[in-house]
């Protein structure tokens, strides 16, 4: 892995204080919430899920929602830059199913 220049340092720790995981006894429902799902009543069907409009992906329950995306998982500054990975010419988090790419002047970008 390439070195990471002190812009990069930076805009990662950013990322992480932006995006940091709830803390703990919160319900799945607002867990999920808080992470951009939302709940669907289909009256047609009598069916009810949990579905994200980036992800494409429909939940049954809430709980699936936060095992999937390991929501109820603390996490630390030292745990989230060991996720950082080596781009093709930038360093590369991924951020609630989102890859944010980050340059080595700190620009970030999705």
């Amino acid at each position: 892995m390439k070195p990471i220049t002190k812009a990069q340092r930076q805009a990662i720790y950013r990322i992480f204080t932006h995006h940091q995981p709830l803390q703990s006894g919160e319900t799945p429902q607002s867990l999920a919430r808080d992470a951009g799902w939302k709940f669907h009543y289909d009256e047609a069907t009598n069916e009810a899920y949990w579905w994200h409009p980036h992800h494409g992906v429909e939940f049954p329950d809430a709980r699936d929602v936060v095992e999937a995306l390991n929501l109820d998982q603390p996490a630390t500054y030292r745990n989230f830059r060991k996720t950082v990975q080596q781009g093709f010419d930038c360093l590369m988090v991924n951020v609630s199913g989102m890859w944010i790419g980050i340059e080595t002047d700190g620009y970030s970008h999705t």
